[in-house]
């Protein structure tokens, strides 16, 4: 014979693990309790059970002296009933034992056991039922709009509780059952209407929802009370009768609500035709939320009709005060008349300053001047020339030694935009570099000696930026200094020495985003340039630019979206072509490797379907020099922000 132990948490692991060992049912296990511990944090029961040499529970012998003994000896206990019913221990047996169930105070003989205890038979064992009366909760929730509110009802009864039934054994593991439930009365209407009223919820009650409020499960999210909301002013609206290619959608619905199904395809207008209507909106109404409290409604305001040259106001009729085209511009409207030259701008007629749109059907010869607010279309050449307008340049044919530029005061714009942008991220990656040293040099050098190495060494891009951004006018000096005297004093020449903390320069950077929104918020729409050739010029767009016939020849063409040679057998051959977003040539460069620059912004990407070796390509702050001849050229940064030149050679 030999004995087993078994130590576990709590006395039902000792018996299922013994029982599992030794291949036996719960009720067939005899065993003895060698030690219990309940602490706080740790608790350990040990348990002893007698086996045979062969292994097996002694008392599973069929009819063997030990089972008889044990049943003759060992005293038990049982519950019939809900009562615990204990038969006495004869001489040499174990008295019973009992362990009481979780969460129940039970008693032996007038004192709380909490752990296994022997009893016997005049042992009184009793359930101590908590004296908690029953609960019930109300709660009421409103949305923020306070429109809403929502009653939720949770009743806990008070439960009394008895054991449940179990077999006759020696040690006894006690399991509780519910005997009563005893629920708190269920909330009567006139209640919830009193806890409403504390909320200060008066208004548009809602009686028959109150009504399933009273049922006796409880409720949840029950809405009892609804306001009424107010009702938004109806928009006036400008019903525009033109199309005006220079609007969009998205334009207009920043200046005022317009009725785009009446649009008409009607480009000029003749002395008297209505251009546009005025069709005032509907008054709405003021909400009421529960509290009873007037909620106001945004009041829309009255889109006035304002017109400037060309254009006359009749009630709330706009009509055109001459023949021409119609415009729409920063609210306004404005009716320009057409200026078209038959032949040639040259000395004859003098240089052109128009506000509207300007046709010419021959050259601009040189030395001559073209400026315009509107499109400008020119059938033949520009040589020696400056052609300037704030909307769309066409030009049928060469262009040669000459300037042109699309979208005016934009282009100034967009080139301050591009130096601010730059500036903005080289101050970013020098604050996060000046961090970095300092936590590796714990705080050895002070913030200004880092700041002006690392100029110095690392980030020399920043002195050009700033002395590019000087050459670009300011319409707002005031604020435009206040930018470049911070940049001066802080990151120019020994500025750096005087910087106290690495922080100082966020200063710069919120400057510089302040400054960005403001230009952004002041460009108009992106024009275009479309051209068919051009030689030593300079071409500049605020939106793109097409090169639709045989190319360019050492010339700059700097467009702000996109530069596009439409022609297949176009050639790009020396000089600079610049734009943000993508390039896209047939043949760039030559076979003598006439030095040619394509550069994009770093989301940016270079096409070429031919480059010649010295072609130079840009993205963002890489550079990548072609080496060789190569086909279906693309250039682009790869996701570790590295150029990447996918291409085939030869």
């Amino acid at each position: 014979m030999q004995i087993l132990s078994f130590t576990c948490k709590t006395l039902k692991d000792c018996i299922v693990e013994a029982c599992k060992k030794l291949n036996i049912s719960e009720d067939k296990l005899q065993y003895t309790i060698i030690e219990s511990k309940k602490g706080l944090f740790i608790s350990k029961v040990t348990i002893e059970v007698k086996v045979d040499e062969s292994g097996n529970d002694l008392s599973e012998e069929n009819e063997d002296n030990y089972e008889v003994n044990y049943e003759e000896k060992n005293g038990t206990a049982r519950v019939e009933n809900g009562k615990v019913i204990i038969k006495a221990a004869k001489e040499g047996g174990r008295n019973p034992q009992i362990l009481p169930p979780k969460n129940l105070s039970v008693f032996v003989d007038g004192r709380e056991i909490k752990e296994l205890t022997v009893v016997n038979e005049n042992s009184i064992i009793q359930i101590c039922n908590e004296d908690e009366p029953p609960k019930r909760f109300l709660h009421i929730q409103m949305d923020n709009n306070k429109m809403h509110a929502f009653v939720t009802i949770n009743y806990v009864p008070q439960c009394v509780y008895k054991f449940k039934d179990a077999k006759e054994t020696n040690i006894l593991i006690l399991e509780k059952e519910i005997l009563e439930e005893k629920y708190p009365p269920t909330y009567k209407e006139a209640e919830i209407m009193e806890a409403l009223r504390e909320r200060n919820i008066t208004y548009g009650i809602i009686r028959e929802n109150l009504c399933k409020c009273l049922d006796e499960n409880g409720v949840e999210d029950i809405l009892v009370a609804k306001g009424i909301p107010f009702i938004e002013d109806q928009h006036d609206i400008i019903d525009i009768k033109f199309n005006d290619e220079a609007l969009t959608e998205e334009m207009l619905d920043e200046m005022q609500k317009v009725d785009f199904k009446n649009l008409h395809s009607i480009k000029e207008v003749k002395k008297g035709d209505t251009i546009a209507v005025r069709h005032s909106g509907k008054e709405g109404k003021d909400g009421i939320n529960i509290f009873g409290k007037l909620v106001k409604r945004p009041k829309a305001k009255k889109k006035l009709l304002k017109v400037g040259q060309g254009a006359l106001i009749k009630g709330n009729t706009v009509i055109a005060g001459l023949e021409g085209k119609p415009v729409y511009k920063n609210g306004t409207f404005y009716v320009f008349p057409v200026h078209e030259v038959m032949g040639d701008v040259d000395i004859a007629n003098g240089n052109i300053d128009f506000i509207g749109e300007v046709i010419i059907h021959g050259s601009v010869k040189e030395g001559m001047e073209v400026k315009a607010h509107g499109k400008i279309a020119i059938d033949n050449n520009v040589a020696g020339a400056k052609v300037f307008s704030k909307s769309d340049i066409n030009i049928q044919k060469n262009i040669i030694s000459s300037e042109i530029a699309a979208g005016g005061e934009d282009v100034e714009i967009l080139n301050r935009i591009d130096c601010l942008d730059k500036m903005k991220d080289s101050i970013r990656e020098l604050i996060k570099a000046a961090d970095e040293i300092k936590a590796l040099t714990n705080n050895v050098n002070k913030d200004g000696e880092i700041v002006k190495l690392l100029i110095e060494n690392k980030y020399k891009n920043i002195p050009k930026i700033f002395f590019k951004m000087l050459k670009y006018k300011c319409s707002d000096g005031e604020e435009k200094n206040e930018i470049i005297d911070i940049i001066k004093n802080k990151l120019i020449g020994l500025g750096p020495i005087e910087i106290q903390s690495v922080n100082e320069l966020y200063k710069i950077v919120e400057m510089i985003e302040d400054k960005l929104k403001e230009l952004n918020k002041n460009i108009a729409l992106p024009v275009d340039v479309n051209i068919s050739y051009c030689q030593d010029s300079v071409i500049k767009s605020s939106g793109s630019i097409y090169v639709n016939g045989k190319g360019e020849y050492v010339s700059d063409i700097l467009a702000k979206y996109e530069v596009i040679f439409t022609n297949e057998n176009a050639v790009a051959r020396g000089g600079l072509i610049k734009a943000d977003n993508k390039i896209q040539c047939a043949e760039v460069g030559s076979e003598g490797g006439v030095v040619t620059k394509l550069q994009v912004a770093k989301k940016g990407h270079i096409f070429a379907k031919k480059a010649y070796q010295n072609t130079v390509f840009i993205v963002g702050s890489r550079e990548f020099v072609l080496d060789t001849y190569s086909r279906d050229v693309h250039v682009y940064l790869d996701t570790h922000g590295d150029i990447s030149v996918d291409r085939l050679n030869g």
